[in-house]
């Protein structure tokens, strides 16, 4: 019995999540692959190109800084090696070959996810012409890919009405968009998984609030925990 009422939970989350996106025309902005993840899970159309990659912290800043003027410019083109001295021993290390886009000279982005430059490209541009600059929901991971103190302070301070700013407890910052996770990790596609339980997903892409999620509380801990016990 926990384990339907457990899947109904889901059902109902995903169609609330769904209805809300499509309603919104929210467009999410990730410096990892957190971003796309909202979407896949609601089952809609992505309309950010922010989807399957990640960037570095400072080059994320650096995007947010001037984010409608990078993407209306555009000029994506790529390069051989990363700038990052770790990101490329990650590549070497893991034995990665995966595209490395540069934004218009200056922006560092990492395709994790595609296959080729050639893919990379088709879909960013693509995604990017679908960003509705009106609705903007941004993420920031302060813990990972050179993220410190001063990154989180300026990200907190940028005027977007919707934004979180995702941390572990060794780098709280006490800012008023963060949120701490006790379940932290780099993967930015399961810390997506993990956000729904930190705060209400909906609420957020609506009206930029940072709350408990009162139904996924109730649905995936009190329910099934109470069901338990009555078995």
């Amino acid at each position: 019995m926990a384990g339907r009422l457990k899947q109904l939970a889901e059902r109902l989350y995903r169609r609330r999540l769904r209805n809300a996106m499509l309603r919104t025309q929210v467009c999410i902005i990730s410096n990892d692959c957190w971003g796309g993840q909202p979407y896949k899970y609601a089952g809609v159309e992505y309309n950010t190109p922010f989807v399957g990659l990640f960037l570095t912290a400072p080059c994320y800043i650096k995007l947010l800084n001037k984010l409608e003027d990078h993407i209306k410019r555009n000029h994506l083109e790529f390069v051989p090696i990363s700038k990052y001295d770790f990101i490329n021993a990650y590549r070497n290390k893991n034995n990665l070959n995966y595209p490395i886009g540069l934004l218009n000279g200056e922006i560092e982005i990492q395709f994790l996810h595609y296959p080729s430059e050639a893919d990379a490209f088709e879909k960013w541009n693509k995604r990017a012409q679908r960003m509705n600059f009106s609705n903007l929901a941004v993420k920031f991971d302060g813990s990972k890919d050179l993220a410190g103190p001063d990154e989180c302070t300026t990200f907190s301070q940028m005027p977007f009405t919707k934004k979180i700013l995702l941390n572990n407890f060794e780098n709280k910052t006490g800012l008023s968009c963060e949120i701490i996770s006790p379940e932290w990790q780099s993967d930015g596609a399961k810390m997506f998984r993990y956000s729904l339980n930190l705060f209400d997903f909906n609420t957020w892409i609506q009206t930029g609030n940072l709350v408990s999620n009162p139904f996924q509380l109730l649905c995936y801990k009190h329910i099934i925990a109470h069901t338990k016990n009555l078995l």
